[in-house]
């Protein structure tokens, strides 16, 4: 798909916080990770027992899943109660893992501390200019930074044709940038540019799926750039979409997940 200039993602603090009503669709109808990436960073990480783990941005808990019940000791910093309440419900009573309401660049840390920091998703709303040096700085010296990204994408050209002519008519603020993985590659640049970091390791893990037209349109009335349009014009995008899919009863959708790991040296 074509796509617009990509929008500034970071500083748009009213955004997060239109994740809230919609926290049971989000934890619904986004994608799942990919079933080696936890093991792949425990890898990577080479953690010792009862490691210290922080995450930022831990929403619904789908990337906390990944490593509970291995004996770690977890920290949540999430700002969207809703979210946080899922995860909570899901998760159960593990008493490793604590919940921080605030955002990551209001949080107190404590330097020096964490084995690992991960992040699924949410790094994309963390102000550079402070998140990466604090990511560096909450690691203990070897630890590991671990932060993911999945884009879902249609695999049908013409579908995809068709649709990317739907959002240059109805929501041209938008149109194809979230097919592109490009607004995530900006992590790289930050991360390298992050002198208390090592070398950046970049994996990728690439799935397939159908969806219906309920599920595409469902997902996507649960991302930031759906949800700032106003409710008109959302509903008659949504609507125009999902007429597209029901003419081939059905999307195919190829997920790619992008895995950054550094080192704190």
């Amino acid at each position: 798909m074509s796509s617009p200039e990509t929008p500034d993602w970071h500083g748009t603090e009213d955004r997060p916080n239109n994740f809230g009503p919609v926290a049971e669709n989000y934890e619904k109808h986004h994608s799942q990770y990919p079933s080696g990436l936890g093991a792949d960073i425990l890898q990577a990480a080479s953690l010792p027992p009862r490691a210290s783990l922080l995450e930022v941005g831990s929403g619904t808990g789908r990337a906390t899943r990944l490593f509970t019940g291995q004996g770690f000791d977890i920290t949540c910093i999430e700002p969207i109660e809703e979210m946080a309440a899922i995860a909570r419900e899901i998760i159960g009573n593990d008493q490793g893992v604590n919940y921080v309401r605030s955002t990551f660049e209001d949080w107190s840390q404590p330097a020096d501390k964490y084995d690992l920091v991960f992040s699924g998703q949410a790094f994309l709303w963390v102000e550079p200019d402070i998140g990466y040096k604090k990511l560096a700085d909450v690691l203990r010296p070897g630890g590991t930074a671990a932060l993911f990204w999945y884009t879902p994408a249609m695999v049908d050209p013409e579908l995809r044709d068709q649709v990317d002519r739907i959002y240059t008519e109805l929501a041209p603020e938008i149109g194809g940038h979230m097919y592109q993985p490009s607004r995530f590659d900006d992590a790289l640049e930050h991360l390298e540019r992050t002198a208390t970091l090592g070398s950046i390791e970049k994996r990728e893990y690439v799935d397939t799926r159908i969806d219906s037209t309920q599920d595409w349109l469902a997902m996507l009335g649960t991302t930031s750039d759906h949800l700032a349009l106003p409710d008109k014009r959302r509903d008659a995008l949504l609507h125009a979409i999902g007429d597209a899919i029901d003419q081939i009863g059905g999307v195919e959708v190829k997920v790619a997940t992008r895995l950054w790991l550094a080192t704190r040296v």
